[in-house]
């Protein structure tokens, strides 16, 4: 499924995918309104335009692509990736983050609970992870590397009794140019 509206917008009002799995889907608008549950292809997924979730959001596909600048602004629900994810513009306001897969992160992501990356991440661009929930965790279970050009990395879990866990070796394959853990 294609939908184009460069000038306008596009809103899928409810769950897409569900009945019948689409095989891709590409958005590209000025706004883009998520507000069903689930979007579900067996292949990619590709978003360019200003994003909003209306509801705690499922998005399930091989490659889940959100393009350069193409914001997600959270309004206080939950997104959740089961595939890859390749972020290259800012996450907002969401409550929980769950990438699956391998993440591809261009972009500053914050939550006010936790945020879990099961898959490698690679680093596309100086990058903030923020999660202020009084005891929000960010978890990073596989290795974390930038793209080939060192990048730096901020993980920020500062609620009163917020934490940091990586499982896995950072830098190992592409050096970080300066990481913070707070």
């Amino acid at each position: 499924l294609n939908a184009s509206g460069n000038a306008g917008s596009v809103r899928l009002l409810s769950a897409v995918g569900n009945a019948t799995t689409l095989a891709n889907l590409t958005l590209n608008a000025r706004t883009i309104a998520l507000d069903g549950s689930n979007v579900t292809t067996t292949g990619n997924q590709s978003y360019t335009g200003a994003i909003t979730l209306g509801a705690g959001t499922t998005l399930t596909g091989s490659n889940v692509t959100t393009t350069s600048g193409s914001t997600i602004a959270g309004a206080g629900n939950s997104l959740g990736v089961l595939g890859n994810a390749s972020i290259a513009g800012d996450v907002s306001n969401v409550t929980t983050v769950n990438v699956s897969g391998t993440t591809r992160l261009a972009a500053n992501i914050s939550s006010t609970a936790n945020q879990t990356y099961a898959g490698a991440i690679t680093l596309g661009s100086d990058a903030t992870v923020l999660t202020n929930g009084s005891s929000s965790v960010i978890t990073t279970t596989s290795t974390v590397n930038s793209d080939g050009t060192a990048r730096a990395l901020t993980l920020n879990a500062s609620g009163a009794t917020g934490k940091v866990v990586v499982a896995s070796a950072m830098g190992n394959s592409a050096a970080l140019n300066q990481l913070a853990i707070n």
